[in-house]
């Protein structure tokens, strides 16, 4: 079994200049990952990820997720064949529905959100991997499409940024893993692995914070919105404690420790993520709990 990997998000609210320095000290930490996020009205995703390539050697860089429906496939395609063969090995491409709100904002709702992330998941990997692509489908239309540079050989991960039962289960079918978003709780990733099964790679984002407190807040927030409903169906009449199932807290030298339950459960790479409420200078946290294993 290969071994866990450790990464860190960049949140969003943190300034898009600050991204290359963070990268670079993620990486001189001896972290494994590095993974942006791409949400509607902040930072653009493949942008962020060249940025972070580029600023270091050794460390893959994730993109968490880019919503599949607003861009056009091909286009897409031309961007990860690009990045993979710019950082070979080093990207890890995610694609996802995407907030239905922002969706909606920007004009991009398909006719169906399962049909067209598996539409896109599946045209994205043939053409980066030097497939002609004719398909006319309910949400993709490529008419003879080839790209002139490929990706020769094991192409960049591609994973799907999924919630509910039936995306999982799309995931499990096209795509080489899943990215479960925070409070996904080890009962859910235990759930998840069994969908997929053994060969998919479960990427989980969780919540890390010293501030039980602040941590407790944020958790309540996201738990009380209906896209997490899924993630909650598991713990419905458990009794368990929420706070402590979704979440990494307390002092930063047992995090490693409180992480392997999430590993225990099925899940191939833990990412730490900061609070919404957290500065950029949180990594320093961080990088005091990888050391302290």
């Amino acid at each position: 079994m290969p071994p866990t990997t450790f990464g860190v998000m960049f949140r969003r609210d943190f300034a898009p200049e600050l991204l290359p320095a963070f990268a670079q000290r993620v990486e001189a930490a001896g972290f494994d990952e590095l993974w942006v996020v791409e949400d509607l009205g902040f930072h653009g995703g493949f942008s962020q990820v060249v940025a972070a390539l580029a600023a270091t050697t050794r460390i893959t860089v994730g993109l968490g997720i880019a919503p599949a429906v607003v861009r056009n496939t091909a286009f897409t395609a031309m961007e990860v064949a690009t990045i993979a063969r710019l950082f070979p090995g080093r990207f890890h491409m995610g694609l996802g529905h995407g907030v239905d709100t922002w969706i909606a904002q920007v004009g991009a709702t398909p006719a169906s959100w399962l049909a067209s992330l598996e539409e896109v998941c599946v045209a994205v990997k043939q053409l980066v991997a030097g497939d002609r692509v004719q398909v006319d489908g309910l949400h993709v239309h490529l008419d003879d499409v080839a790209l002139v540079h490929p990706v020769a050989g094991a192409g960049p991960l591609v994973s799907l940024g999924v919630r509910q039962p039936k995306s999982i289960a799309l995931a499990g079918r096209v795509a080489d893993g899943v990215i479960l978003a925070e409070c996904s709780g080890p009962a859910y990733v235990a759930e998840t692995r069994a969908a997929v099964g053994a060969g998919s790679r479960i990427t989980v984002f969780m919540n890390a914070t010293t501030d039980v407190d602040a941590a407790r807040v944020e958790v309540d927030k996201r738990i009380a919105q209906d896209r997490f409903a899924s993630q909650m169906r598991v713990y419905a009449d458990t009794g368990l404690d929420l706070h402590r199932e979704l979440l990494i807290a307390g002092d930063p030298a047992t995090w490693v420790a409180q992480s392997q339950r999430w590993v225990d459960a099925g899940a191939d790479s833990i990412v730490w993520v900061p609070l919404m409420s957290d500065p950029p200078e949180v990594l320093d946290t961080f990088i005091a709990a990888l050391h302290a294993r």
